[in-house]
């Protein structure tokens, strides 16, 4: 699994509310995280502060995200702006400090979730009930998996789901203020850290659910169609050409061979 756990502040308003926005944030990123290797114990609700989005602690220990508005508990921000945030968080894992590096790494990650969303991907169940019926209950040889899933992706492409992709303006006003303003990595405030331990202490924490064989499969097929996107529109290297995960300097690149998804174990 990618991501272990969930803890959200059990004593704000709709606590059960802001697990499912955990969750839902999880599953959207689910396919980026496995293509790369990472894996965050825990993924936590942050307490409402005003200057601060998220902070991820010791490379993927633990993400934090502000699911709230600060001055209105109750109200939850928008999730686009909650993935964003997340995505930011997740650029951490391979660059410490904000800079160049930092901020090009989470271009790319939002260039990956925009081309799963643009295929009808939403983080929950991809295949229609049908094929999710021929899947039940066994496992399946990979390659009929990445069939069912390039017949569902063609017949989402272009469809009401892909208002989410549009909707998802992953350069939110969340951010507009720099790095340095939303994210708690770097600064070194005591402030920070003193409200990471309230969350720690006001927060319940959550099992997260075991992948599936099956659906480990659908995440790695759809993965692959839209890197196929990507390289099709644009050569390798350009702006907007296949992800960074693949590059020959990616910290994956000595597991890749042929390519990254030739190891099933990697997938497991």
């Amino acid at each position: 699994m990618s991501i272990e756990a969930f803890s959200h502040l059990q004593h704000m308003p709709q606590p059960q509310e802001a697990l499912k926005l955990l969750k839902k944030v999880a599953g959207l990123v689910k396919p980026i995280m496995q293509a790369r290797g990472w894996r965050v114990r825990l993924l936590s609700e942050f307490y409402p502060e005003p200057r601060t989005l998220g902070m991820n602690t010791g490379r993927g220990v633990e993400i934090e995200l502000r699911l709230r508005m600060s001055e209105n508990p109750g109200t939850f921000l928008y999730l686009e702006g909650i993935v964003d945030t997340m995505l930011h968080e997740l650029a951490h894992m391979v660059h410490g400090p904000h800079g160049p590096e930092h901020d090009a790494l989470w271009d790319d990650l939002r260039r990956d979730l925009n081309g799963l969303t643009a295929r009808g991907f939403t983080g929950e169940g991809y295949l229609g009930s049908h094929s999710q019926r021929r899947l039940s209950g066994r496992a399946v040889p990979y390659e009929e998996v990445r069939r069912l899933t390039r017949d569902e992706a063609a017949r989402r492409r272009g469809t009401a789901s892909m208002s989410f992709s549009q909707r998802l303006d992953l350069r939110g006003s969340a951010w507009e203020g720099g790095s340095e303003l939303g994210c708690a990595n770097g600064r070194g405030a005591p402030e920070m850290m003193a409200l990471s331990r309230t969350s720690a202490r006001n927060g319940f924490r959550t099992r997260a659910e075991e992948d599936s064989p099956n659906e480990s499969a659908v995440g790695r097929a759809l993965w692959e169609l839209v890197q196929e996107d990507r390289r099709g529109r644009y050569p390798y290297g350009g702006a907007f050409g296949q992800s960074s995960a693949f590059g020959p300097s990616s910290p994956f690149a000595s597991r890749m061979g042929r390519s990254l998804f030739d190891d099933d174990d990697f997938w497991s």
